[in-house]
C-alpha cells in the first residue's frame, strides 16, 4: 500500500466520470472536508490485512501528530504501477476506514473507481492554524 499524507485546511473533490467499469456506488458525488489529513491511496498486489494494520497505525500516529480533526481516505490508483485488483482494493480501503473508526478517528472516503477533480489546500507547517 502506498500513502501520500497531506495535512490540509481544505479538500474538496467531485466525480467527473467512471474509471472503472463497475465503480463503487458513489458514497457522495462531491464533498468538502476541513482540518483533515489526506490520505491518497494505493493499494498494491499482494497487500493485505497486515499492510492495513500498519497503515492504520501510521495514519493514526500522523494524525495525532499534525492534530488533524479528521482524516479523508482518497483513492489513488497514480502511486504505483503494480495494482491489486479493483475487488481488494475496495474492500482493503474499507477495512482501513473501518480500523480507523475502530480506533476512534473520524473517518471519510472518497468514493473509489471515479475519476475526480480535487482542490486541496495544504498547510505549510503542521500546526498551521
Amino acid at each position: 500500500m502506498k500513502m501520500l499524507m497531506l495535512h490540509a485546511s481544505l479538500i474538496k473533490y467531485r466525480i467527473t466520470e467512471k474509471a472503472l467499469k463497475e465503480p463503487e456506488e458513489a458514497i457522495s458525488p462531491e464533498g468538502s472536508f476541513q482540518e483533515a489529513l489526506v490520505v491518497f491511496t494505493t493499494v498494491e498486489e499482494n497487500d493485505d490485512e497486515g499492510v492495513v494494520k500498519r497503515a492504520t497505525e501510521e495514519i493514526t500516529r500522523q494524525a495525532r501528530e499534525v492534530e488533524a480533526e479528521r482524516v479523508v481516505i482518497y483513492p489513488y490508483a497514480h502511486l504505483s504501477s503494480a495494482l491489486a485488483s479493483p475487488g481488494v482494493s475496495l474492500a482493503l480501503i474499507k477495512d482501513l476506514a473501518s480500523a480507523l473508526q475502530e480506533g476512534g478517528v473520524e473517518v471519510h472516503r472518497v468514493p473509489f473507481g471515479w475519476y475526480k477533480s480535487f482542490e486541496i489546500h495544504v498547510k505549510g507547517t503542521p500546526r498551521e492554524r
